[in-house]
């Protein structure tokens, strides 16, 4: 390098420009990738692409919690779905009041649009599921206090804003399933429990095809899981298809309980198994890395085709008197490619990697009230199960949204005083702040719809306006 001249020296850092700003605009796309076109403009186009990238898709450790707009009231174990620039949730309950409405967010303005919706709306109901497929989403089960599982479904025109009722499937009445959606136009739905006069888990897979609107119940094979609801599962693409990945959830019995957990009467699984769609084949994984507690009513975000993305649930275990309940706070993803966990340490306050459920369990029934129950505090969202959490365009940057969740009271005595709802929201975002100085270069990007929006958006904004 020494021995060029200025035209070599100007032509060598010209392509090293060049090189640096393709490399760039490359990771650029894919983060972009993560989010709907229409998201893209909420984006600071001056973001440290490389930076954000590592930490959204290779396990990074710079996240920041930030609280979010409240809710339009409060809810839990609610659906929540993105679509285009908006998140809507569905349903859920606060004490004893269950919901059917519709509730959107808007990214762009970060305010709540009102409920315009037409049609045959699905029961007030809890613990269902929401999938969006094109402009439709789809509504499946859930249940509520005389309603103890439902098998309806519904599909509502985010277009149109209309709701219609589609294909129940036959002899099928549960709440706390999952539902995903695969590229072939259908959804896979696992597990799921039934609250009427015999209280019942259920291990049942059905798949449902959009096209034809029919119910199927393939025959699965390989290591099938125990029957559980409140678990999670997210669709991955693999080579050319597609794997669905389940992870935790509550069983009916401590005998199907995390065998972890072998000296405590634990009702939650702690195992994540994979679901090949192509021929509905079970496999059951081995991971490394730092173990969470068992759980269930977790969220469960895929960050990319790499990264679940993990925060939050519920633990329920007998004490020796009576069957208890604890929430958790915690944070951990765990890596597709290498199947290894790993707990984030999300600014402010330390990681929080609770060692055994007793510890965790005696540190939530000494907490001071319901609201601090459990680990969590000041700058971060506290304790809870059954949120909903979705990855979005936040502040100029890309993260995760935290919405509701379970306020559980465990001094209540009334029904309205146990199961309370909860009214924040969390983002949880790339952290572009100074710590030594404290000071952050967030900034909410307030930008422009995108010009090529779709007519739902149009739609949602003007209901927003009238």
């Amino acid at each position: 390098v020494a021995c060029m001249d200025n035209t070599s020296m100007a032509a060598f850092e010209l392509t090293c420009r060049q090189a640096r700003d393709a490399v760039t605009e490359a990771v650029r796309t894919l983060v972009l990738a993560l989010l709907p076109r229409s998201q893209h403009s909420l984006l600071r186009s001056c973001l440290p692409w490389r930076e954000l990238y590592r930490t959204l898709l290779q396990g990074g450790h710079d996240w920041r919690w930030s609280s979010g707009p409240a809710l339009d009231r409060p809810r839990f174990a609610h659906s929540t779905v993105v679509y285009q620039s908006h998140v809507i949730l569905f349903g859920g309950r606060h004490g004893p009041e269950y919901m059917n409405d519709v509730a959107t967010l808007s990214l762009q303005t970060l305010e709540w649009l009102p409920d315009t919706t037409s049609g045959p709306r699905p029961s007030p109901k809890r613990a269902h599921t929401a999938v969006v497929v094109g402009s439709l989403m789809y509504v499946l089960g859930g249940g509520s206090d005389t309603l103890p599982g439902t098998g309806e479904l519904h599909a509502l025109d985010l277009d149109t804003l209309a709701w219609s009722q589609l294909a129940r499937p036959e002899g099928w009445s549960y709440l706390g399933h999952t539902c995903v959606a695969i590229p072939s136009q259908e959804l896979v739905v696992f597990g799921g429990c039934w609250w009427g006069t015999q209280f019942k888990v259920t291990d049942e897979l059905r798949v449902y095809s959009i096209a034809r609107n029919e119910w199927s119940a393939p025959a699965a094979s390989g290591a099938k899981p125990c029957a559980r609801y409140r678990h999670s599962m997210v669709a991955l693409p693999t080579g050319d298809g597609f794997t669905c990945v389940m992870y935790g959830g509550y069983v009916s019995t401590w005998r199907d309980g995390c065998p972890r957990m072998s000296s405590e009467w634990c009702y939650n699984r702690c195992d994540m198994l994979t679901l090949d769609t192509r021929t509905f084949t079970w496999s059951e994984l081995k991971l490394t890395g730092p173990e969470p507690l068992p759980r269930g009513a977790h969220s469960c975000c895929a960050v990319g085709e790499n990264r679940l993305v993990f925060f939050g649930g519920g633990i329920l275990y007998f004490d020796g008197n009576d069957h208890m309940e604890a929430d958790c706070a915690d944070l951990f993803a765990v890596d597709t490619r290498s199947w290894t966990f790993e707990f984030i340490d999300a600014f402010p306050g330390p990681a929080l990697q609770p060692p055994s459920l007793d510890t965790h369990c005696n540190e939530a029934q000494t907490a001071a009230s319901h609201d601090s129950a459990g680990p969590g505090g000041e700058g971060r969202p506290s304790a809870r199960g059954s949120h909903g959490m979705v990855v979005v365009a936040l502040e100029g940057t890309a993260g995760m949204l935290l919405l509701g969740g379970r306020d559980y009271n465990r001094q209540g005595v009334a029904e309205r005083e146990i199961h309370r709802g909860r009214e924040d929201s969390w983002f949880l975002t790339y952290d572009l702040r100074d710590r030594a100085h404290g000071t952050s270069s967030l900034q909410l990007v307030a930008g422009s719809a995108d010009p090529e929006e779709s007519a739902a958006e149009v739609t949602l904004a003007s209901a927003a306006e009238s």
